[in-house]
């Protein structure tokens, strides 16, 4: 994730310091465009990869940005595979918002995740 904090600027809502702080000295590692082929959807193979991808990171915060719902109209959720809804990222025009959503890569950003769920969606 870009360190300069620019990352941050469409989110829709206020920022936490230490989420900035985190993202400004690369503590933080964005999850982006992990696909699974339709052929292969519901054999546990993106969770496999998903598990895979952020075990032994060295960034402190994990953040997922994915679309609200999948093409069948469905609610996205990955809360059962430890990440928390946190906000949206406001979208450009003609496109639709996007869900951002967090998790603690190491134990010690747990109170900062609790921190930023706590002032999710309060607008800047």
């Amino acid at each position: 994730m870009d360190r300069d904090g620019d990352w941050w600027q469409d989110f829709d809502g206020e920022v936490p310091r230490r989420v900035d702080e985190l993202t400004a000295s690369g503590q933080v590692f964005e999850v982006a465009d992990l696909m699974v082929l339709p052929q292969h959807l519901g054999k546990g193979i993106g969770r496999r990869l998903h598990d895979e991808l952020l075990e032994d990171r060295d960034e402190l915060l994990g953040v997922l940005v994915t679309d609200w719902q999948t093409p069948t109209g469905e609610d996205y959720d990955y809360s059962g595979w430890g990440w928390r809804p946190y906000g949206e990222v406001r979208a450009a025009a003609g496109q639709h918002p996007r869900r951002v959503w967090i998790r603690p890569l190491a134990r010690e950003a747990e109170a900062v995740v609790e921190a930023a769920l706590q002032t999710a969606g309060r607008p800047v």
